[in-house]
């Protein structure tokens, strides 16, 4: 029997939380399979949880990284074979899990990640996959394809999500988070890259597919229109800023696999950050109106 976690980190009830737990509970899953769910919540309250869901709170502040943290500690408690990292509005195929799980068997040290589709329009990639270049940003591979053009085999990556991630337990370690630079964006990339680092292989598998929802980052997105200078001077500081200062400069430092990469990358992406904000309120002042 192999025991395999699905470890989510939460920030109170929502209904893709449902919608996830609920996909999670339709899966086709092998009979050799012990699966759990582990929750790690940072919210209010979850109310009307299974009694088979094990829920861990933790402090608001632990919301993303933190909350990962504390799953990372959990299993390693419990001793389960394998971790799967997924988001809360992350919806897996029924037959995801198990795809995952065959394939993590197969491969020792490996780390793999599902294809990710929209959650509206399923035959088409959200994402499938990242690689690093010297002095670039992370680059997406096979981005808003049809799903039937993906490799048939899975195919090595350079960096993963953590929307639908599993791992061998020994991978499940604090120490990849960086949570003293990161707290939510940027976490889960950075990760898969330290890693890989530590001897790791990344993978992406094809036939593992989920569905994603990104309405929470464009609210989040959103959270600085409409524009002042309070709000613009916060998203360069606040932890869950896409514009955190310190997150993007740190992740774009760590994503360098080349030296001079990592003596001038990060001020350039952090320069182009703040200057596309500038840029928006400059526009916004002019016409009324932001441009995303």
């Amino acid at each position: 029997m192999v025991s395999v976690a699905v470890c989510i980190p939460v920030h109170g009830w929502s209904e893709k939380l449902r919608d996830t737990l609920s996909s999670i509970k339709d899966s086709e899953i092998d009979q050799t399979i012990a699966l759990s769910v582990v929750l790690a919540n940072s919210g209010e309250e979850l109310v009307g949880i299974s009694d088979e869901i094990i829920v861990i709170d933790v402090p608001d502040e632990n919301y993303w990284v933190g909350g990962v943290c504390h799953l990372y500690q959990y299993v390693q408690r419990i001793n389960v074979d394998y971790v799967v990292l997924m988001n809360h509005d992350c919806h897996p195929d029924k037959k995801c899990i198990n795809e995952l799980v065959m394939f993590a068997e197969s491969h020792s040290r490996t780390i793999a990640h599902a294809v990710l589709a929209y959650k509206d329009k399923h035959e088409v990639v959200w994402w499938a996959g990242s690689i690093i270049g010297c002095f670039s940003p992370l680059r997406w591979v096979h981005a808003e394809e049809d799903i039937k053009h993906l490799p048939i085999q899975p195919y090595e990556i350079d960096s993963a999500m953590g929307q639908c991630l599993i791992m061998p337990l020994s991978a499940a370690n604090c120490k990849y988070l960086h949570g003293k630079y990161l707290r939510h964006y940027y976490g889960d990339s950075v990760q898969t890259i330290e890693m890989y680092r530590d001897g790791y292989q990344l993978y992406l598998v094809p036939k593992a597919i989920a569905y994603t929802d990104q309405s929470d980052q464009e609210e989040k997105r959103q959270r600085i229109y409409p524009f002042s200078l309070k709000k613009i001077a916060a998203s360069f500081t606040a932890p869950y800023s896409q514009r955190n200062i310190l997150a993007v400069f740190y992740s774009s430092y760590v994503s360098q696999r080349c030296y001079l990469g990592r003596i001038f990358y990060p001020f350039v992406v952090v320069s182009a950050k703040i200057g596309k904000v500038l840029a928006q309120y400059v526009y916004f002042l002019i016409t009324g109106r932001c441009f995303w």
